[in-house]
């Protein structure tokens, strides 16, 4: 099964992944590849419009209730095909792949899993139709199901954990990006090699006394699946300080601005909740901006003022997003899934 260290594993991992852009492939230098296939069909999000929505940083698929995998019939059985293909791949294309590809894929399709297991509430409440809300819920059944015997073969052993490289330190060593901020450069990214020495100008904290991390909605939103940890400079944050779009370009923002949800076409609505196009999100701080405002002192305002505590360790503060995560309903579902045999054999 899925271990301790393999959360903190998948967090790290991102960097690595992320260096891809939107509209290349994962997993192989050619368009086409069966994981590349089965990732896309979730995460790239064709609106009405004509607009493709495919974000290779985004940490869920950009979907709410996943409608077209459960309500539509013909779309349901393109996907459980193309998740029957990578169920059958033998075990030199699955569990003998090298273990950074498995886990990138196993991170894609966690996130699909949880997102799949939280969304029958919803359709409770805008289905009229009993009978078409069965059967939207066993279609659901057989993709969890299904993505939990792919994901069982994708873990990764203790030794394969431990053995992953650390993609902060080769990001830094290989000087992909400035190491500070440049206003000259506005939005280009720029890496602080220094973010995590103890003797630099950064600081981490959360909004609690004891062990925990700072980002504790943002690691809710993605089921605690990954760890987010704040850190602050020295000095206080100005408008020419930069925030990555793409770490926030699948966030909700309740209630900002206050006009309803827009939908598409077949009645689904896109992941951010107010914006029906890519080109109407924010960008960078206006983004943070929107619940944080601005930092004042040693308050952080926006969401509960709350102040901020130093925290020293952070395996500790790690550790407390484990424990939500092996508690929630989400995790359980996948160990009892991982567990069964499939009733059928394809």
């Amino acid at each position: 099964m899925l271990r301790r260290s393999s959360f903190s594993a998948i967090s790290s991992i991102v960097l690595l992944s992320g260096m891809a852009e939107a509209g290349e492939p994962l997993f192989d230098s050619k368009p086409g590849h069966i994981w590349d296939q089965a990732r896309d069909i979730f995460y790239v999000r064709r609106f009405s419009s004509g607009e493709v929505f495919d974000h290779p940083h985004a940490s869920v698929p950009p979907w709410h209730e996943y409608f077209p995998f459960t309500f539509d019939p013909a779309f349901h059985e393109k996907v459980v095909l193309l998740l029957k293909a990578v169920e059958n791949l033998p075990p030199a294309q699955m569990e003998e792949q090298p273990a950074i590809r498995r886990l990138i894929f196993l991170r894609e399709l966690w996130a699909v899993f949880d997102g799949l297991h939280l969304v029958h509430n919803k359709w409770e409440k805008r289905q009229d139709d009993p009978a078409a809300l069965i059967q939207a819920l066993a279609r659901r059944s057989e993709l969890q199901s299904r993505l939990a015997r792919i994901m069982k073969r994708l873990e990764l052993t203790e030794e394969e954990i431990q053995a992953l490289p650390n993609a902060f330190k080769i990001t830094g060593e290989k000087n992909l990006f400035p190491r500070t901020f440049d206003p000259v450069l506005g939005e280009k990214p720029f890496f602080p090699s220094d973010l995590l020495d103890e003797r630099g100008p950064w600081l981490t904290y959360s909004s609690e006394l004891g062990p925990s991390i700072g980002g504790v909605l943002h690691s809710a939103f993605v089921n605690q699946r990954s760890v987010f940890t704040l850190h602050l400079r020295l000095k206080t944050l100005s408008k020419t300080d930069p925030a990555d779009f793409s770490s926030f370009g699948d966030i909700v923002l309740w209630g900002h601005p206050a006009d309803p949800r827009k939908k598409d076409i077949d009645g689904e609505t896109f992941i951010t909740g107010n914006y029906n196009t890519v080109r109407d999100m924010p960008r960078a701080l206006d983004l943070c901006v929107r619940c944080h405002q601005e930092t004042l002192g040693s308050r952080i305002n926006g969401v509960g003022s709350l102040l901020p505590y130093l925290q020293t360790d952070l395996q500790k503060a790690g550790a407390t997003v484990i424990e939500k995560k092996q508690a929630s309903k989400e995790w359980k579902s996948y160990l009892r899934l991982r567990a069964a045999e499939p009733k059928t054999h394809d």
